[in-house]
């Protein structure tokens, strides 16, 4: 009976441990994320950039206010978006880190090989 009560508590502190980790831990680099891309979106104002695009810079309807409107939020765009690549890759990075923490740690644990990982 104590046998089984441990064992049912012991397996539920496991099963929580991974859900906690990685259901939760999910979500909050996503939430972290999204919150990075919106700051960055503040600065580099890709969404304000994209709407405009086609428009004037500074309501100057001459060719040049058209052409250098043009321009200069195309550029704005490119750059936003190689910031936002360069963010996405870093989370990207971090996560796996922390996908793969706990598995390396039950490795290390139960020396399921001779070789060291690192």
């Amino acid at each position: 009976m104590a046998f089984s009560y441990i064992l049912t508590q012991a397996l539920g502190w496991v099963t929580d441990f991974f859900r906690h980790w990685y259901a939760d831990g999910f979500r909050a680099f996503v939430k972290t994320f999204l919150r990075a891309l919106s700051k960055l979106d503040r600065t580099l104002a890709f969404r304000v950039s994209a709407k405009n695009l086609f428009n004037p810079m500074y309501q100057d309807r001459s060719f040049f206010g058209y052409v250098f409107g043009f321009l200069f939020r195309m550029v704005r765009i490119l750059v936003a978006l190689a910031m936002y690549a360069i963010l996405g890759v870093v989370f990207v990075i971090f996560y796996t880190a922390w996908t793969i923490v706990p598995l390396y740690l039950i490795i290390r644990a139960l020396n399921l090989n001779d070789y060291p990982v690192f």
